[in-house]
């Protein structure tokens, strides 16, 4: 009878737990709003993080485009789809594999602008960056950060003007066991 009401008791929080979470989630697109430091919200990368198709569904409604794709790595060969979005100022692709979010890659309409500092660039992904994460490729125009937090296992910026501290695409990969890293 103990076991039975435990459950009960676990169930109950579990439900209460999503409820919360999709909640917090309803609104992961927020272009316009502003972070606490006044740096602009792209887009809330953590409300993705390898959510299911349903989920992503619910959250951005029908694709653009579905695509299947076989992506294959020294790792093996994977079964993947891409679920296609033109979003507020970005034309973004989903990649899911085994029905979870596994990455997605943003294309700017209009390039980005970092405000203040580099590192801003997080911030504008709603990504709080770990102490252990590191910069693994620096070569003045694309930057990849590895591992990055706790939701995000990679990041990468490309097509970065130091003159006008501007980029135009991000990559951001929430599993890297389907994806080879240079």
């Amino acid at each position: 009878m103990k076991k039975a009401i435990k459950y009960i008791v676990l169930v109950i929080v579990v439900i209460f737990v999503i409820m919360v979470i999709k909640d917090i989630s309803k609104n992961p697109i927020q272009k316009k709003e502003q972070t606490s430091d006044e740096i602009s919200l792209i887009l809330d990368a953590n409300a993705y993080s390898r959510i299911s198709s349903e989920q992503l569904l619910n959250l951005l409604g029908e694709p653009k485009t579905r695509e299947d794709w076989t992506n294959e790595n020294s790792k093996g060969t994977f079964q993947m789809k891409i679920f296609s979005y033109d979003l507020e100022g970005m034309y973004a692709e989903f990649i899911l594999f085994d029905d979870s979010v596994v990455k997605i890659r943003c294309f700017a309409t209009e390039p980005w602008e970092i405000e203040k500092d580099f590192d801003n660039v997080f911030k504008m992904f709603n990504i709080t960056v770990k102490d252990s994460a590191r910069k693994v490729v620096d070569n003045g125009i694309t930057y990849k950060f590895s591992p990055v937090s706790d939701t995000v296992a990679e990041f990468d910026v490309y097509n970065f003007d130091s003159e006008k501290h501007t980029f135009d695409s991000v990559y951001i990969t929430y599993n890297l066991n389907y994806f080879d890293n240079p």
